[in-house]
């Protein structure tokens, strides 16, 4: 029995005005003529069945195609039986077995189980009715071997992919079997059906990501919307205190926020468009790759290559618009502009502080930690406020979030810096190491707070880190839990007038860290040169999580007076002990130990130098780490030793 179009009635042919032809965006088939015949002048068609307008071209139905030359009878085909399928699912339930097969459904050849098919075939819908369903046993599954173009009669033995072409036995004297990469037809169709499947479960993968993207950004369109709704309310709110002016600058503030609003929706809604695209051609290539799998004829070969380069195009980052984040995550800036302040001068600022401008983060080169810059502030502005959010979720792990250490970074990240009002810059302090971050700001003037700014995306530095002087102690957080080596190296002393400062300890050592331990650094300056004097440098220091953890500790050279050939370099500083080593020269001073803090060698003469700071204990010039790590003039930031007049 041929299979025919459900409007004229008529049986499908190969090719012509009854070639069957599919409606690409529902899926219904019928003949050529029908459907021209529907045609709307602009191009789309409206199914005859149900009713959905297709905008997309339609194009020949594959696999009716091959079951009609299948049944047209070709005596001088050769017929090659293909093993019928084995236990194969319900494709309805898939749950049961198969038994039967429905050449009238969609996609033809859709295989039910008993149960299936009855509850499909009794619908009242009418299309259904006159379908015949078919045991799958007493179908005869087998396809022609196609005939040679060249030897007329003799039929095909191989195929290749680089010409697209099949031949015969024959053919090898007329043609370069191996440069075309011939090869026999049971392997192409084995390459072919080994090849399709992955093709297809990665082509769902990237439908299942289309949609998820899809529904992300479904959520950011509301977000734009409360989010534009709260600035909307809080302008209102500030400019009911001015109504004079609010009446001469509200409808301009609106505006602007609509703009705002309607500029991002726009292009959310874009790349919703765009994603929808995709989705359709991705839908679209694994219905012609099942078809092209359910075809009974190997002539399918000839379109198989095609349908699989397209696929993999499809698959290709630069061709699939995924999904990048949103233009602004759903903060709506408002601006006072200074013409405005202008005009209400005897009123008062309006607004909250100014937004800040020219907002950028960037890697610090000397520290190797995210500095945030702005332009210099305005002179209304009284205070700045900085927050920072992480741009992933919150751990998941119960474990995780209930310890101290995720505790101790939550509330520091959650908790906004305030800075002087004279700032055009700061150092982020207490980030996770590799981690993206969202970043604003705002400021104080006599009216309040003013709206954030807009969000900057900065993205700490990752392992292996280099963190240098920066003049103060700063603190990372570690992102995941491991071994981890920690490098140490404390300042160098300054060099005398005829003698060389000390050189800082080297020490290295690993240690197992968690993930949200936070690490607090100082790293030790190198002392400055006074006179004919230097005192001595800095010592580095590493704690985990609470300063009293002390991890690594380098100390800084010692300094030196360098006055005269009698006098002596500055001490290297000890790594053989946790003792601090005794100073040189005529008069002299033994070191700190434990992290106790250096002597003074005091003199009678003019001519003295100050023992440096430990760990724990400043020393009578300098701070311990506990307590800063500040010095007195001339010796390095970490506890390193002040000159004296002639000495250090």
């Amino acid at each position: 029995m041929g299979l025919n179009c459900p409007l004229c009635q008529k049986d499908y042919t190969t090719g012509g005005e009854l070639q069957p032809r599919l409606l690409i965006g529902c899926g219904h088939t019928f003949c050529r003529t029908c459907l021209d015949n529907r045609k709307k002048p602009d191009g789309r068609t409206e199914c005859p069945q149900c009713s959905l307008i297709s905008t997309e071209p339609h194009a020949p139905n594959i696999t009716i195609m091959n079951y009609v030359d299948v049944q047209t009878e070709r005596p001088t085909q050769v017929m090659h039986p293909v093993p019928a399928p084995q236990k194969t699912m319900c494709q309805d339930c898939k749950k049961r077995v198969a038994t039967l097969i429905c050449f009238q459904c969609l996609p033809v050849g859709f295989m039910f189980c008993d149960t299936c098919s009855e509850l499909e075939h009794s619908r009242a819908f009418a299309p259904v009715k006159d379908h015949a369903p078919r045991p799958i046993a007493n179908v005869r599954f087998e396809t022609p071997v196609p005939n040679c173009q060249v030897h007329v009669g003799v039929p095909c033995l191989y195929f290749s992919f680089r010409v697209n072409k099949f031949a015969c036995e024959e053919c090898r004297g007329i043609f370069n079997f191996e440069q075309d990469q011939y090869m026999s037809i049971d392997t192409a169709v084995a390459q072919v059906r080994d090849e399709l499947p992955s093709l297809i479960q990665l082509t769902r993968e990237r439908v299942d990501t289309i949609a998820h993207t899809r529904a992300q950004l479904d959520d950011l369109l509301k977000r734009v919307d409360q989010e534009g709704g709260k600035a909307l309310d809080r302008v209102r709110v500030e400019f009911q205190q001015f109504e004079i002016a609010l009446k001469k600058r509200l409808v301009s503030v609106e505006q602007t926020i609509e703009t705002e609003i309607r500029s991002q929706k726009k292009a959310l809604t874009q790349q919703m468009d765009e994603l929808e695209v995709a989705q359709g051609r991705l839908d679209t290539s694994v219905v012609q790759a099942n078809m092209i799998l359910q075809m009974p004829d190997y002539t399918y070969l000839q379109q198989a290559e095609a349908i699989m380069d397209n696929i993999k195009g499809q698959l290709s980052e630069e061709d699939v618009p995924l999904y990048q984040g949103p233009v602004t995550e759903g903060i709506i800036p408002v601006h006072i502009p200074p013409t405005f302040l202008e005009e209400i001068d005897q009123l008062g600022t309006v607004g909250g502080g100014s937004m800040p401008a020219r907002l950028t983060c960037d890697t610090d080169n000397d520290g190797g930690f995210l500095m945030l810059k702005w332009e210099q502030p305005d002179p209304s502005v009284r205070e700045y406020e900085i927050q920072c959010e992480p741009m992933e979720e919150k751990d998941a792990d119960p474990l995780v979030m209930a310890s101290a250490s995720y505790a101790e970074y939550r509330q520091q990240i959650q908790t906004p810096v305030k800075i002087r009002s004279d700032s055009s810059q700061w150092r982020l302090d207490g980030l996770m190491v590799g981690k993206k971050y969202s970043i604003r700001m705002r400021s104080l003037n006599i009216a309040g707070w003013g709206v954030w700014s807009h969000q900057v995306i900065s993205q700490f530095p990752d392992f292996p880190l280099k963190i240098g002087y920066s003049g103060s102690i700063v603190k990372l957080v570690i992102p995941y839990d491991g071994m981890y080596c920690i490098t140490a190296q404390g300042a160098k002393a300054a060099d005398g007038e005829t003698r060389k400062g000390g050189r800082g300890a080297i020490v290295e050592a690993k240690f197992l860290l968690n993930k949200y331990d936070t690490l607090i650094i100082l790293c030790g300056g190198m002392s400055q040169k006074v006179g004919t004097s230097s005192g001595g440098g800095g010592g580095t220091f590493v704690s985990q999580n609470r300063e009293i953890q002390l991890l690594v500790a380098s100390g800084g050279g010692g300094g030196t007076r360098g006055y005269d050939l009698d006098d002596h370099d500055g001490r290297d500083a000890n790594i053989e002990t946790s003792e601090g080593l005794d100073g040189v020269g005529q008069q002299w001073a033994s070191g700190g130990a434990d992290g106790g803090a250096g002597k003074d060698a005091l003199f009678t003469g003019p001519c003295w130098g100050y023992g440096g700071a430990g760990f724990k204990q400043s020393a009578s010039t300098a701070k311990s780490f506990l307590q800063g790590g500040s010095t007195g003039e001339g010796g390095g930031f970490g506890g390193g030793g002040a000159a004296g007049f002639y000495g250090g």
